[in-house]
């Protein structure tokens, strides 16, 4: 796996980048902590490049404090639709918005 992750100045804002760069077979992805966000502020996440289509991520929508994604990190689903052609090398982009 690898990540990358953009904050805005006033940290209002981020992107969260996640490529998965090899095959992984009955693995987990790994939380990843979102470093440089206000630990005091509600973020509410949003993809930008959904795998399946229409059927958003578990935690879209949800507001989670900055402490906890930079703590913790989210929980973010490992496989896609079998529809999905590109489940070995799949990445994810989520948008982070502060309330």
């Amino acid at each position: 796996m690898a990540s990358l992750m953009y904050v805005s100045p006033t940290k209002d804002e981020a992107v969260f980048y996640l490529w998965r760069t090899e095959y992984l077979y009955q693995h987990r992805v790994p939380r990843i902590a979102m470093h440089g966000l206000d630990p005091g502020r509600m973020y509410v996440g949003e993809e930008l490049n959904r795998l399946d289509d229409s059927r958003p991520i578990p935690q879209e929508g949800k507001a989670f404090s900055g402490e906890y994604l930079m703590n913790n990190g989210l929980d973010l689903p490992d496989t896609v639709s079998p529809e999905y052609k590109a489940e070995a090398y799949h990445s994810r982009v989520i948008y982070l918005k502060a309330k």
